[in-house]
C-alpha cells in the first residue's frame, strides 16, 4: 500500500470512527427506551412515544449504513482524494436523517413524561453533535490544509462525550462517570463482574446499563491505566475494551493483559474499526471476540453470555485441576507414611519371628522324653503375631501348651 493510499485509508477510518459515536447513542438510548416502554405499554401517549421511538431508531440505522458505505474505501475511491467532493456527499446523505432526528426529539420531549426526558435529551444531544460534525467536517474540507493529517483533528469535540456541562446545554445530564457515582444499579442476578474500558462516557453509559440488564454487574473506566489497576484486583470475570484510547489504546491494554497473569480474562474488543485487519490483530493478540460500533444489544447479550460461560468452565477446569494437584499431594503424603509403616511392620514382624523360633521347642528337648515321639513344625506366615506351642516335661509327667494371639502384633505376641 502506497503512503498516499494509506493516508487515505486512515483518514476514512477516523471518520467513520467520529460519525459512528454520535449515531451509536442515537441507536443505543431509543433502543433501552423501546425495552422500557415494552414493558409498560398503558396510554396512547406510550404508543405514540413508542411509534416516535421506532422511526428513531430507523433513522440511526440509515445513518450507520449511509456513513458505512460512504466512507469504506472502495466506495470513496470514485472521489479520488476530492476531499470536498466527500464531505458534500456526507452532507447531502446525513443531513435529512439527522434533522429528523432532531425533529422527532423536541417533539416527543412536550409530550412524555419525566421519567423518558434524560434519555431523549441524550438523544438529541448527539444528533445535534452530529450536525455539527457534518457541518465541520464540511468547512475543514475548504480549508487549505493538508487533509492527509486530517485524522489527527477532532471534529466538533467529538471524542469528548456527548453530555456538555457548558452553558449551552446546562439542562442535560452530568458527565457518566457522576452519574454512576450517584447512582443506585441494579443488583446483579447473575455472577459476572464486567469492566468496561472506553473513552467516551456515552458508550460507557449504554453499555453499562445493557449489561446491567442483563443481570451482571459493570464497572466502567475511561482510560487504559485506569483499567490497568481494576484489572489487578481480580475481581473482573470479563473485559470490554475499546480500540481507540488515548495515551494508551486498546492494543497496549491488550499486550499488557496477555503477558500478564491475568491473562485468563477474556476481553472483546469494541472498536467502530470493522476493517478485518484490525479484527485479525485483537484475536491474535488474545483477544476472545470483536464487537463492532454502532453496538447491536442481541449481540452483545450473546457474546458476553458465551465469554462468561466459557470463563465459567475454564474456571472449574482450573478449581478441577487445583483439586487434583492436592489430592496427588496427599497420596504422595500418605504413600510415603505408608512405606514408612510398611517398614516398620517388617522390622518387627522379623523380630517376631526370631522370637518365635527361640521359643519353640528344640529337637533335642523333645527327644528326651521318654515313650513319646513327638514331631513339630511351624511355618511363620507373613503377619506373624504370637503363635506358640510347647511340650514340657515336669515330675514325671508331660504338659503341652498351645498359645494364639495371630494379629495381635509384636508386643502382644510376646
Amino acid at each position: 500500500m502506497s503512503r498516499e493510499s494509506h493516508l487515505h485509508h486512515s483518514l476514512l477510518a477516523h471518520l467513520r470512527h467520529e460519525l459512528y459515536t454520535p449515531i451509536n447513542c442515537i441507536n443505543g438510548y431509543s433502543e433501552l427506551l423501546l425495552e422500557e416502554l415494552g414493558e409498560q405499554l398503558e396510554t396512547p401517549n406510550d404508543l405514540f412515544l413508542v411509534g416516535e421511538l421506532q422511526r428513531i431508531q430507523s433513522w440511526s440505522k440509515q445513518l450507520q449504513a449511509l456513513v458505512s458505505n460512504i466512507l469504506t474505501s472502495n466506495q470513496a475511491e470514485q472521489f479520488n482524494l476530492d476531499i470536498s467532493a466527500l464531505s458534500n456527499t456526507i452532507q447531502v446523505e446525513l443531513k435529512p436523517s439527522t434533522n429528523a432526528v432532531i425533529n422527532s426529539c423536541e417533539q416527543l420531549l412536550e409530550k412524555v413524561t419525566i421519567e423518558f426526558i434524560p434519555d431523549l435529551k441524550k438523544i438529541h444531544t448527539a444528533a445535534q453533535r452530529l450536525l455539527a460534525m457534518i457541518s465541520d467536517i464540511v468547512q475543514l474540507s475548504k480549508q487549505p490544509l493538508c487533509f492527509s493529517s486530517l485524522n489527527d483533528v477532532k471534529i466538533a469535540n467529538s471524542s469528548e462525550a456527548i453530555f456538555d456541562n457548558s452553558a449551552a446545554h446546562e439542562d442535560i445530564e452530568k458527565p457518566i462517570h457522576s452519574l454512576v457515582k450517584d447512582s443506585h444499579p441494579k443488583k446483579a442476578t447473575h455472577q459476572g463482574n464486567i469492566l468496561v474500558v472506553d473513552n467516551n462516557e456515552t458508550n460507557l453509559d449504554l453499555l453499562a446499563r445493557q449489561i446491567e440488564k442483563q443481570g451482571y454487574s459493570a464497572i466502567t473506566v475511561t482510560s487504559g491505566q485506569q483499567a490497568l489497576q481494576m484489572i489487578q484486583t481480580g475481581k473482573y470475570d470479563l473485559i470490554l475494551l475499546d480500540v481507540i484510547m488515548p495515551e494508551m489504546n486498546g492494543y497496549q491494554v491488550l499486550n499488557w493483559l496477555r503477558n500478564s497473569k491475568w491473562r485468563h480474562i477474556p476481553v472483546i474488543m469494541i472498536s467502530s474499526l470493522d476493517e478485518i485487519e484490525s479484527v485479525a490483530k485483537c484475536i491474535e493478540m488474545g483477544a476472545e471476540d470483536y464487537l463492532p460500533k454502532p453496538f447491536n444489544s442481541v449481540l452483545l447479550r450473546a457474546r458476553i453470555e458465551a465469554c462468561l460461560e466459557k470463563k465459567k468452565l475454564r474456571d472449574q477446569e482450573a478449581s478441577y485441576l487445583t483439586q487434583l494437584a492436592q489430592a496427588n499431594q496427599e497420596i504422595t503424603t500418605l504413600n510415603k507414611r505408608l512405606k514408612a509403616e510398611n517398614l516398620r511392620l517388617s522390622a518387627e514382624l522379623e523380630v517376631t519371628r526370631q522370637l518365635q523360633q527361640m521359643i519353640l521347642p528344640k529337637e533335642t528337648e523333645l527327644s528326651q522324653i521318654d515313650e513319646l515321639d513327638i514331631a513339630g513344625f511351624m511355618q511363620p506366615a507373613e503377619e506373624v503375631g504370637g503363635d506358640y506351642y510347647d511340650v514340657v516335661q515336669h515330675n514325671g509327667r508331660v504338659k503341652i501348651g498351645i498359645g494364639d494371639v495371630t494379629g495381635h502384633g509384636l508386643e502382644s505376641g510376646v
